[in-house]
């Protein structure tokens, strides 16, 4: 199932090109509030159409919450006001339909811990993510960065979080080039291991050299839209097309989450279509 992220992108032309599915997420530009009424307009738009839906959290966020809305910071020391977070909006969302929710998770973390204390308080933050999942009836998908150095093994991802019975893997191919980048990891066959087990995709690709912010395309264009003919011996991040090879064989969903600042609103629109057309063919 192909889908897009709604940033970007409007519903009302999901039939147009072919689309699927849709998943919700708070932009960057504008106020929280502008934001948070755009969202709440499309899930009930969606709702209405009956398009399956996903939802980026979070939508709501606690009064005294100072944080980056998109922040990850549940395996920080102090993470309360995180879980107080996902409950708020868990109940706010509880009275839509929505198949899966998505939400950042690692945090950025530099420092290095004693592995059997960092294991101890990951496990307890897992199962309370879990139990409120399990509370409210949803599946709550955490996902994958690099950018914690306690936990960016994919493998340790994949041993520790598919324990819960609510929680899954969410691969985003961005944010595992990157870390393969970081880590020195070899970005397809990790990417074809985390398949196996993932149970969605965010798709979007880059160019150049660096890693966040010492990427020049990054930091310009932000998620640059795949296109079939993006080849790593053109400067590209990887070969998009081996890239749809593996991730449309696990008949999971896949959403486009890409914005139209490179070279503008033609390529994004050309490169949604021709990942659709790819995906029509397969």
């Amino acid at each position: 199932m192909l889908g897009t992220n709604t940033v970007h992108f409007n519903i009302e032309a999901l039939s147009q090109y072919k689309l699927e599915c849709v998943e919700v997420c708070l932009g960057r530009e504008g106020t929280f509030k502008m934001h948070q009424k755009k969202v709440y307009d499309e899930i009930q738009r969606a709702n209405r159409l009956k398009i399956p839906l996903s939802v980026h959290l979070p939508i709501e966020l606690p009064e005294r919450f100072t944080r980056d809305y998109l922040d990850a910071f549940f395996l920080e020391q102090d993470g309360e006001i995180a879980f107080e977070m996902i409950e708020l909006n868990l109940s706010a969302l509880s009275k839509y339909d929505i198949e899966y929710y998505v939400l950042h998770f690692p945090g950025v973390i530099h420092v290095i811990e004693a592995e059997e204390l960092f294991v101890d308080r990951l496990r307890v933050v897992l199962a309370k993510i879990n139990a409120l999942a399990r509370r409210y009836k949803v599946k709550l998908l955490l996902e994958y960065f690099g950018s914690n150095v306690n936990f960016y093994k994919p493998q340790m991802w994949i041993d520790e979080i598919l324990k819960f019975s609510n929680l899954g893997i969410l691969v985003d191919t961005g944010h595992l080039y990157f870390a393969s980048k970081i880590w020195g990891f070899d970005f397809m066959n990790i990417l074809k291991n985390l398949s196996e087990v993932a149970d969605a995709f965010h798709l979007w690709t880059t160019k150049g050299e660096g890693v966040y912010a010492s990427s020049e395309y990054y930091q310009k264009f932000k998620h640059i839209v795949p296109h079939v003919e993006q080849r790593v011996e053109d400067g590209w991040a990887f070969d998009t097309l081996k890239v749809l090879e593996i991730i449309s064989n696990t008949e999971k969903p896949v959403i486009i989450e890409a914005a139209p600042l490179y070279l503008g609103e033609k390529y994004y629109r050309d490169g949604i279509k021709s990942v659709v057309n790819f995906f029509a063919n397969c």
